[in-house]
């Protein structure tokens, strides 16, 4: 009797789950031609010798795609989002309650246009922007003679600076890359030369979580870490906070991406009104844990040639607090870092 009750127990715990699992289905599948939700189907990313596709939905292309921890996904999933979120939002900012946002990364180069619509915020919002100065702490870098991030010699330049980064500044060194799969194309490639330095390379996905990463690097020294995903988030507490960071790419959104193409379609002018804003914003954010929520003098490398060269440079900088800023080739780079952080 024990054996058949655990059973029926069993039995009614899945059925719940079934029908669940049928409502929610239900939901998706009515969403055709609703314009405020999207829906798409992502697909098992293939192991090395596997066969598979990537995502694909609605207002997207197909590509291959793994999970935060990079690891490749074991089954279909089925998956539905509100487009704009701000309308969700809206019974939130009516009157006549008043709230305050406070963020790091609200404004783009001092204007709330984007957060304003990404939000729904009503046009009695009042917007404050106070000048954060950070050029006594950190010196922001823009290496001149490397190439833009799809030329061929891309990945040697940003090799051969990591090792002598990391050689230099003995470790002391955090590395932020736009996706799992340029992580570990960096990190085959220095591990080796790192090892020969005596400074243990941690790449997340390979050699640990993202905590585990930083309790490594907080109780080690000559530690270099390669991350990407949460580590854009700037939300993990720094005890130890590092000499200096680099970020590989400009993080732009992937308009592959299902939910975020369906985000862009909003706007009139994609890049100008989204694609920047939200790479500008993600950069933001990323720095605000990773160089400025501590004192420690450090540098930051923007190690994407765009941003000096493109009419978007400006903007994107300009959201960032105002910091000491070098241009000089590498070379030039690597010396008055070392002064900088010595100094």
């Amino acid at each position: 009797r024990i054996a058949s009750d655990g059973v029926a127990t069993d039995l009614f715990g899945s059925a719940r789950r079934l029908a669940e699992v049928r409502r929610k289905l239900k939901a998706i599948l009515s969403l055709e031609g609703n314009e405020t939700d999207i829906a798409w189907l992502r697909l098992p990313y293939p192991g090395p010798n596997g066969s598979g596709e990537g995502p694909s939905g609605r207002r997207s292309t197909q590509q291959q795609r793994s999970s935060p921890a990079g690891q490749p996904l074991e089954a279909p999933a089925l998956h539905s989002a509100p487009v704009q979120v701000g309308q969700s939002l809206e019974a939130l900012w009516a009157p006549p309650r008043g709230l305050i946002l406070a963020a790091p990364a609200l404004a783009v180069a001092g204007d709330f246009s984007y957060t304003t619509g990404c939000l729904a915020l009503p046009p009695s919002t009042q917007t404050l922007s106070p000048a954060m100065d950070r050029s006594e702490q950190t010196m922001l870098c823009l290496p001149t003679d490397v190439p833009e991030p799809n030329a061929p010699q891309y990945q040697r330049h940003l090799d051969e600076m990591l090792i002598r980064l990391a050689t230099v500044l003995l470790g002391d060194l955090v590395v932020v890359f736009p996706s799992h799969a340029a992580l570990r194309t960096t990190a085959a490639s220095i591990r080796r030369a790192l090892e020969k330095q005596r400074v243990l390379l941690m790449a997340q996905g390979q050699d640990g979580s993202v905590r585990q990463l930083w309790h490594t690097f907080r109780s080690e020294s000559r530690v270099v870490l390669l991350g990407a995903g949460a580590f854009w988030d700037g939300g993990m507490p720094l005890e130890r906070p590092p000499a200096c960071v680099v970020i590989t790419r400009t993080p732009f959104p992937a308009l592959s991406d299902p939910l975020l193409a369906a985000r862009a379609d909003i706007w009139n002018d994609q890049q100008n009104q989204f694609v920047v804003p939200h790479a500008a914003l993600k950069l933001r954010q990323a720095l605000g844990g990773l160089a400025w929520s501590h004192w420690r003098r450090n540098a930051v490398v923007l190690f994407d040639h765009r941003l000096q060269t493109r009419s978007y440079g400006p903007t994107i900088l300009g959201t960032l607090p105002r910091c000491t800023h070098y241009q000089e080739p590498v070379a030039q780079v690597i010396e008055r870092i070392e002064e900088w952080i010595r100094g």
